[in-house]
């Protein structure tokens, strides 16, 4: 997987991978940083060496479990012990004012875990519109940039008010979490542990850009 080209990935693709990189471990890249990469392998060295935290061989996914954990069992006021990587996050988070739920657990994390959605029949729907609107402005661009802007507000809306789970368990969200927002989920934020965020940065550039390993 090191040797993985880079010039096989699409620069908006990758540029967006960046993107949720830096949010997790909190970095900071420069316009320079990426120029002369040519592999994954040169891309992850430049991301671990950006990272200035002590190195400590513990469990992120561990410390994220206990965290979520704890946070759940405040919110909801039900025993921490009855929560395990295999309960269901539909039963932790009834639809009725799962929102409001979620809203509550965010503000006592202090990050967003963002794990809702707009129903799937809703999101298709409208990404079908903006394709249609993009090939009708050839005949009518009036009626095109129409269509197109409302597909945009309609699947930003979606954004703002779903509450379709696109997560399954316990299990699930941990491993989102302790991945999109790695140093938040850290027992100690000023600290990492150096392999696992290499075999994570692996496992997450081969899942998001769709790549199999090597």
């Amino acid at each position: 997987m090191r040797n993985f080209e880079l010039k096989n990935v699409d620069n908006d693709d990758l540029e967006d991978f960046l993107i949720k990189v830096e949010k997790s471990f909190q970095l900071n890249f420069g316009n320079e940083d990426f120029k002369d990469v040519q592999n994954f392998g040169e891309l992850m060295d430049i991301v671990i060496n950006k990272i200035q935290l002590e190195n400590h061989e513990d469990c992120t996914k561990q410390q994220a479990f206990y965290k979520l954990r704890k946070s759940f069992a405040a919110v909801l006021s039900i025993d921490l012990r009855s929560i395990s990587t295999t309960t269901l996050l539909s039963d932790l988070f009834p639809i009725k004012n799962r929102r409001y739920i979620i809203k509550n657990i965010e503000k006592d994390l202090g990050f967003k875990v963002s794990i809702l959605k707009a129903p799937d029949w809703y999101s298709g729907s409208f990404i079908i519109i903006l394709i249609l609107s993009i090939v009708y402005i050839y005949w009518s661009w009036k009626i095109g940039l129409l269509g197109f802007l409302l597909s945009i507000i309609g699947l930003k809306l979606g954004e703002i008010f779903g509450k379709e789970l696109h997560l399954k368990t316990v299990a699930d969200i941990v491993k989102y979490v302790s991945r999109e927002n790695y140093v938040n989920s850290r027992r100690n934020s000023t600290t990492f542990n150096r392999n696992e965020t290499e075999a994570l940065l692996t496992e997450w550039f081969r899942e998001e850009l769709c790549f199999e390993q090597e």
